[in-house]
């Protein structure tokens, strides 16, 4: 066969390869799967909501400076824009209506959910494989099914029913009202997982409790993500460490959502009873008023500052500046922060319900604490204190381990799992 342009050849190569739709939503972490697709001639399509500032199109001249940032970090150069389809709209409609209180939370996740999927099935290409985050991708599956694609199903979350289990424990521990987060779209969810071929997991924790709520084992795969070492490591984190420890402060720093899941309350707790002299909390993250309101009854603010959202890019800037990070969440299924921040050359202390504990090193890189447990996180935030130079020592270490979580790596594992779903289809 000749060809004869350098298209048509770069084309039958491609299609020489089992080809990939991506579907990644709003989540930016997938551009790094749609590089490792594009760089292996495998990548059909990718669909997102956002490929940086420059999809916006004249709405980015209303964009205020922070979220232009924002987006701009969202931005990923390598990727060719011929293999991306992004689809902003519902997205941009869901928050616009969330902003405006017409729509709660629970209504613009699920309708933003909906809306995506089916722009996704109307637009899905011939493929081999159709690969999609969970909740984004229930229309477009069966499509998939019916015109005889593979289905992959990313998971991003604990299974929806022992994340639901956890979050009423804790509100009715707290006295708070609870509105589920997922109710609406609980049941999609449970039919992607039953109708995709696979599960794509990134952290054991989250593989269990699948398991636990009766997911079959061949279904299940782990790819662990990885973290952005220009980003949060090297010399600039590495100046705001010296500036820390010049201010002589012993700062924790907790980053993430701001909700009773993440378990901030235990940690309060144990900051305030420590009483440590020259310390401080530093929470970033977007806060839920209901659980603020909590917070602000049971605690003193003293020594805690409330910092809200923080741009990612800027964000090194915080973890270089602090001693340790803790994240005692209840709940998380990788917790990308853990990885930043040790990257970022600091000490963590993860719960044990944390997907990202599986990189921690017991008291090499930092602690892995029970949930729930006010006297583990003093235990070991005491014992921090007390020990600078082996808290330098332990945050030099957690640097190097998580170096070897990197998105190439992600990328290549995630190529590996893509075969042997193959194989394994080919084999039944």
């Amino acid at each position: 066969m000749n060809f004869t342009t350098q298209s048509e050849m770069e084309s039958a190569r491609r299609e020489s390869k089992p080809q990939v739709v991506l579907s990644g939503g709003n989540i930016a972490h997938y551009h790094h799967a749609a590089l490792a697709l594009q760089n292996a001639g495998q990548l059909k399509k990718y669909f997102c909501v956002f490929t940086g500032e420059g999809d916006l199109g004249i709405l980015r001249l209303f964009l205020s400076s922070r979220m232009k940032r924002r987006l701009s970090a969202k931005a990923l150069p390598d990727l060719d824009r011929r293999w991306m389809d992004p689809i902003a709209w519902p997205y941009l409609t869901t928050r616009f209506l969330l902003q405006s209180g017409w729509f709660s939370q629970q209504q613009a996740a699920a309708r933003f959910n909906e809306w995506y999927d089916n722009v996704t099935r109307r637009r899905l290409p011939p493929c081999d494989i159709f690969h999609f985050v969970n909740g984004v991708g229930l229309a477009t599956i069966r499509r998939a099914h019916d015109l005889g694609y593979l289905t992959i199903c990313d998971i991003r979350a604990e299974h929806v029913d022992t994340q639901e289990q956890l979050l009423q424990e804790e509100h009715y521990q707290l006295g708070l009202p609870y509105q589920s987060m997922r109710a609406l779209y609980r049941e999609r969810l449970l039919a992607e997982y039953e109708m995709a071929d696979a599960l794509i997991f990134h952290s054991q924790y989250v593989a269990d409790t699948f398991r636990q709520q009766g997911i079959a084992s061949e279904k299940i795969h782990i790819v662990p993500y990885g973290v952005d070492l220009s980003r949060f490591g090297g010399q600039l984190a590495n100046d705001a460490a010296v500036a820390a420890h010049e201010q002589n402060l012993f700062r924790i720093i907790f980053v993430g959502n701001v909700i009773p899941l993440k378990g901030l309350h235990y940690l309060i707790e144990a900051f305030q009873t420590l009483a440590l002299s020259d310390s401080e909390l530093l929470v970033v993250g977007v806060i839920d008023s209901e659980y603020k309101g909590y917070l602000d009854r049971m605690f003193s603010q003293a020594r805690i500052r409330f910092l809200g959202r923080i741009p990612q890019v800027d964000l090194w800037r915080y973890y270089g500046q602090s001693s340790v990070f803790v994240l005692p969440s209840l709940s998380d299924s990788f917790g990308h922060v853990v990885a930043e921040a040790m990257v970022a050359g600091l000490p963590v202390i993860v719960s044990e319900n944390t997907g990202a504990k599986e990189m921690v090193r017991e008291g090499i890189d930092g602690f892995i604490v029970p949930i729930r447990n006010v006297t583990a996180l003093q235990e070991k935030l005491q014992w921090l204190y007390d020990h600078p130079q082996e808290r330098k020592m332990m945050g030099q270490q957690a640097a190097q381990q998580a170096k070897q979580y990197t998105w190439e790596k992600y990328g290549q594992q995630l190529l590996l799992v893509y075969e042997h779903i193959l194989s394994q289809k080919r084999a039944k």
